[in-house]
């Protein structure tokens, strides 16, 4: 199985409120330094001090649409990984317009935050598993569906913003349940005709207390 990373730019977007873990800083730093080692194209971007994480991501999926960058990698600034998922799920990404890792809720014992489809869970030929929508925090998405959505979104004029970003993401509510801007965002791009796909066999970290860590795929076989 060959994937050709030559010809595209990753844009690296990570929303930070505050402190950025150390598990995170050294994450970001080691993919770096493999990145520029094996001449994959990249720059990062963070917006800081955004206590709403709909609006930083938001505002992050502006500056990726005024880039030259055509993959948006996106990263929550709770994360852990290795170069190896990095690069993996960038592979990924070569094939699939929508590619996700997984991680675990902040809470024992582990949980995973996942949207299953109907349908019996079955892998696609690079053993990736689709769903209907799990947490945003380790994901890449292709340009065109960043662009589907902006052309959808309405325009708004964020605090400390001169010109007005499309609201890509948001909360709502269906019917009588709240929904996070993660599951807005997978529903949304699921109506435009795309499919979110998720790498099973990554196992990001997510720092809160501790690092919580665990593989979703014994959440996946409870599944019915």
């Amino acid at each position: 199985m060959k994937f050709d990373l030559l010809g595209l730019k990753f844009m690296i977007g990570i929303p930070i409120n505050r402190d950025l873990p150390w598990q995170t800083a050294r994450s970001l730093l080691d993919m770096t330094i493999e990145l520029m080692k094996r001449g994959i194209q990249f720059e990062v971007q963070f917006c800081i001090g955004s206590s709403i994480v709909e609006v930083a991501r938001s505002k992050i999926a502006d500056m990726f649409m005024k880039s030259d960058c055509n993959k948006l990698f996106m990263i929550d600034s709770d994360q852990s990984w290795t170069p190896d998922d990095a690069i993996r799920l960038m592979a990924l990404s070569t094939k699939l317009s929508v590619v996700c890792g997984s991680y675990p809720a902040k809470k024992d014992p582990i949980t995973f935050m996942l949207k299953p489809l109907d349908e019996e869970v079955e892998m696609n030929y690079y053993g990736c598993i689709e769903l209907g929508g799990i947490g945003l925090g380790f994901t890449i998405v292709d340009w065109h569906v960043i662009k589907d959505l902006s052309n959808n979104a309405p325009k708004l004029l964020f605090p400390e913003s001169t010109d007005k970003v499309a609201h890509i993401f948001r909360c709502d509510y269906v019917g009588e349940d709240f929904r996070g801007e993660d599951m807005a965002f997978f529903d949304d791009i699921q109506a435009l005709g795309y499919k979110v796909w998720l790498d099973p066999s990554l196992n990001i970290g997510h720092i809160g207390g501790k690092e919580y860590k665990g593989s979703i795929m014994s959440a996946l076989t409870r599944v019915e």
